[in-house]
């Protein structure tokens, strides 16, 4: 039975048009005043935090639009950050604002030259007063307009000026380097990399240039060296270095050292393809397809503009008998690579797989026209002459044979959101591969508007070129345009409905302003319409989760790792699913199969390893995966603090401190690693330290004062001192209202002994959430009924718990408690889920053991109880024991634990084991 109809795009973008109507863009409010606002921002800029410094700058326009030092410094944030349109807007309004003149040529300049806006950059003057360095500097920014413009002798002239400027400057000898290596002097180039290297040895920059020499040269182990040291001098480090470092590590057979620049590459490219791409040459090398397969796949999901992958899945389908698979990837790296000589080659070999030789002869003779001089398609026709076919692994071997330097340098220019390319369609004219990579270039430079007047001219030439609407979208999105890169996006899918580049984008837009539900709608079509593809299904899942809807990220996620068996990104994403859910252990069995493959040691899959173990209370191993992490990013102050908090944990509390130290010596303004000192000594005793630390901490201006009343109220709380903990944690809770902050406000009351106290929070923080808190306020709250006698009240919020989460341990075992004198059947049920889902909760198996009672099955309950005891000898349990054996005429079972435990004192309930032991003694005579 037809159940709906899936309506076109056009149909979806309709309403999505309409739900956006008034504009996407989203404003907060800020209690903070514009100066508080400017001062964060530049100290957030000072310490590298750009989109935390940013958010700021902006903070302080929203209520002063004319304030020039903040649009400057918003300027050279955007410059940073690679929005080079949006910074030269800012400098440019900053300089009419009358921003300090000789602090705004240099960023100007640059800002004009990144955009594209050459002559402009030339026509800046430099002002009075300014440094010698920055003048070389901006001289040497003039000399590469200069160039890019081909005005060498403006360029020497340039450069010139740089070196008179400030002849000691690296920059400025640098200039003459590239000067030389323009005029393809590669002599005098290495003599000023030379010279640049001579006052600052860790110039990247320069051992980039004698890289590219060495390179240019063939002397590998040289240019391998040389990046190396650019690798290491560079802050951040380069992906292009790393990336290029791996592929000559791999061409010239050392796959180790590939994949150490593999791994690297994952951690620092984050959803950047070439890190997957280059591991799966590896596996592709090794022999290992399965994995080879899963990497390039990987690759594929997180970008468009990346195409190599396609051909390395196009061997891989062919040599496994795939032709349909093979070709349809041929056809879509075709697509986006239409003037790439390599397919006609891997075409010859596909035809020959399939038995046309005479096709593949064909086809083989063309390559050979355009590529003379290529070995193996020479070697490929002798063995078509031979054997009239091509034996195995030669598919593998072909595109091995393809990564050459002109492929490494288009992988280099991968950049882009997105995945699957639009499928080519007959009678469609397509932008020609150099125009469409000049836009994409344009883009990842950051000259938007550039990219947007080339775009409009390609389209006005190629209106059905669905991937120039993406480009344009793609550009609109960066200039935070949201409307205009929305109607580019629905115009890509018109085009072309199954093209999965601009779905993503489109998704990922409306995400980012802050609307969910339409993003969610755009996915789920996507998804339903690709539920191979892994990229769609990791955003799908991952905007499903931040919008609580873990079970339907579940099944998305289920059906990639099924998909995808091998690929780590599935599988982590859904431990982090089953974490959210509570369920530790299930992350960890989800993990499993990770271990010992590539990829076993990313950094997000370590992460979700050590939390998982710290959620099972296995600090241990917690902090063996942290000390991996630590190990892998030795500058990484937050994963310090987490390997600490493991130790703190341990009561390793001298080496927390240690960890804590060197921390705080690497982020000297995050006051974490204090905080977590101060907690170290609480949980030590040593109360006087900890104190002193928490006063020194309250003392500070560090923007964290709700967490620092907070850890202060548990200091208090620690010491006894109710009063105190439940004043801090009021005044928390005035700073930044939260749930959290209620219960545990409400907790501090009932330790003091106010049940009636911590019920009136926690009923009031109902009434502000009108009337639906969440499971821990429900929770607590229902604890507090049950315990001032109103049991019925209470069982609705359990049952309520237990509507939303039918797993919640604590409300099945509760609730159980609760009906189990008048409903001892359904407690019993409610008991033994509890118990399928903790099987070591000793309190759901005490509450089994007295639903079973009621029930009838006597012998059941007292088999619950004996291994209830044997797990924990407590007065309740022993009693309830005994008093079962009594009914049982067991008396002389009954006794010995009554006496033991009267012999014992301070009980809470002597008077009911003194006639339990009565009545065993009188009946046994």
């Amino acid at each position: 039975m037809r159940m709906g109809t899936i309506l076109p795009w056009s149909g979806v973008y309709l309403g999505l048009l309409l739900a956006l109507a008034g504009g996407l863009a989203g404003c907060d409010s800020f209690d903070a005043s514009p100066e508080e606002h400017l001062s964060k921002g530049v100290a957030y800029f000072q310490e590298g935090d750009l989109s935390a410094a940013s958010i700021e700058f902006r903070n302080v326009l929203q209520e002063q639009p004319q304030n020039a030092r903040a649009r400057f410094y918003l300027g050279v944030t955007r410059l940073n950050t690679g929005e080079y349109e949006l910074a030269l807007k800012d400098l440019t309004k900053a300089k009419e604002l009358g921003y300090s003149a000789q602090e705004i040529v240099l960023p100007l300049t640059q800002a004009h030259a990144r955009a594209g806006s050459l002559e402009k950059a030339l026509a800046v003057k430099a002002e009075e007063g300014m440094p010698p360095g920055e003048v070389a500097r901006w001289h040497v920014v003039r000399g590469r307009a200069a160039l890019s413009l081909g005005r060498r002798e403006r360029a020497e002239g340039e450069f010139r000026e740089a070196l008179l400027a400030d002849p000691g400057s690296a920059e400025a000898r640098l200039g003459q380097a590239i000067l030389a290596q323009a005029e393809g002097d590669w002599e005098r180039a290495s003599a000023w990399v030379d010279r640049v290297l001579a006052v600052e040895e860790a110039h990247a920059g320069a051992w980039r240039i004698r890289a590219m020499h060495a390179l240019r040269d063939e002397r590998r182990e040289a240019a391998l060296e040389s990046l190396t040291r650019a690798i290491e001098n560079s802050s951040p480090v380069r992906p292009a270095d790393v990336f290029q470092r791996g592929l000559l590590r791999f061409k010239e057979g050392d796959l180790k050292g590939a994949r150490e620049d593999a791994e690297l590459l994952s951690e620092i490219t984050g959803e950047e393809p070439r890190a997957p791409y280059l591991r799966g040459l590896i596996e592709l090398r090794d022999g290992r397809l399965d994995a080879a397969q899963s990497a390039m796949e990987e690759a594929l999901s997180r970008t468009d503009q990346f195409p190599a992958p396609r051909l390395v899945l196009a061997a891989l389908h062919g040599e496994a008998g795939y032709h349909e698979q093979a070709q349809y990837q041929l056809n879509q790296y075709q697509a986006a690579k239409p003037d790439d000589p390599v397919v006609t080659l891997m075409r010859a070999v596909l035809a020959a797989s399939r038995d046309r030789v005479e096709r593949a002869r064909e086809l083989l003779e063309q390559y050979l026209s355009e590529q003379p001089g290529d070995r193996w398609a020479l070697t490929l026709r002798a063995r078509l002459a031979e054997e009239g076919g091509v034996g195995d692994g030669l598919f593998r071997e072909t595109v091995l044979s393809g990564i050459t330097a002109e492929g490494e340098e288009q992988a280099q220019a991968a950049g882009g959101e997105g995945g699957s390319g639009p499928q080519p369609r007959e009678g469609v004219s397509y932008a020609g591969a150099e125009a469409h990579e000049a836009v994409v270039e344009a883009i990842g430079e950051g000259r938007y508007e550039q990219a947007l007047t080339e775009l409009d001219r390609l389209i006005a030439a190629h209106p059905e070129d669905p991937r120039l609407f993406n480009l344009r979208g793609g550009a609109y999105t960066a200039l935070g345009q949201w409307e205009r890169a929305f109607q580019a996006y629905q115009e890509a899918l018109e085009l072309e409905p199954a093209y999965i580049s601009p779905m993503r984008n489109l998704g990922r837009l409306l995400a980012r302003v802050d609307r969910r539900e339409l993003a969610l709608q755009v996915y789920r079509r996507g998804h339903e319409r690709h539920p191979e593809h892994l990229g769609l299904a990791l955003d799908l899942a991952g905007l499903e989760m931040a919008s609580g809807q873990l079970r339907r990220a579940g099944e998305v996620l289920e059906a990639a790792i099924e998909r995808h068996p091998k690929a780590p990104s599935p599988r982590v994403l859904e431990a982090q699913r089953q974490l959210r859910l509570g369920e530790a252990q299930a992350a960890l069995d989800t993990l499993a199969p990770l271990s010992g493959v590539e990829g076993a040691e990313r950094v997000e899959l370590l992460r979700t390893k050590a939390r998982a173990y710290e959620a099972l209370g296995s600090p241990a191993q917690a902090r063996a995966h942290w000390e991996r992490l630590v190990e892998r990013r030795p500058e990484d102050a937050g994963l310090r603090v987490e390997l600490a908090r493991s130790l703190v944990a341990l009561e390793a509390y001298a080496t927390a401190r240690e960890q804590l130290h060197k921390a705080a010596q690497l982020a000297p303004d995050d006051p974490r690693p204090r905080v977590l000192e101060m907690r170290t000594y609480m949980r030590e005793g040593d109360y006087e330290r900890a104190n002193e630390l928490y006063a020194q901490l309250r003392s500070e201006e560090l923007g964290i004062e709700r967490e620092l009343l907070s850890q202060g109220a548990d200091l208090a709380m620690a010491q006894g001192d109710y009063e105190t903990a439940i004043e801090r944690l009021r005044r928390a809770q005035e700073v930044e209202p939260t749930e959290a902050g209620a219960v545990a406000l409400a907790r501090a009351h009932r330790r003091a002994e106010r049940p009636e106290r911590a019920r009136a929070v926690l009923e009031a923080w109902s009434q502000e959430r009108s009337g639906e808190p969440g499971p821990a306020a429900k929770r607590l709250l229902a604890e507090l009924l049950d315990r001032a006698g109103e049991g019925e009240a209470a069982a609705r919020l359990y049952r309520q718990l237990l509507l939303e989460n039918p797993d919640d341990v604590v409300a099945l075992n509760n609730l159980a408690w609760l009906i189990h004198d008048d409903r001892p059947r359904q407690a019993v049920a409610m008991s033994e889920r509890a118990l399928e889902l903790a099987p070591g909760l000793t309190e759901a198996r005490h509450t089994l053991a007295l639903a079973l009672r009621q029930a009838g099955e006597t012998e059941r309950a007292v088999q619950a109880l004996e291994q209830v005891v044997a797990e924990a000898e407590r007065e309740r349990y022993v009693l309830d024991l005994a008093e079962l054996y009594i009914e049982q005429r067991r008396w002389a079972e009954a006794r010995d634990p009554l006496q033991r435990l009267l012999e014992s004192g301070d009980l809470a309930d002597p008077q009911r084991a003194r006639r339990l032991l009565e009545r065993a003694r009188t009946a046994s005579g």
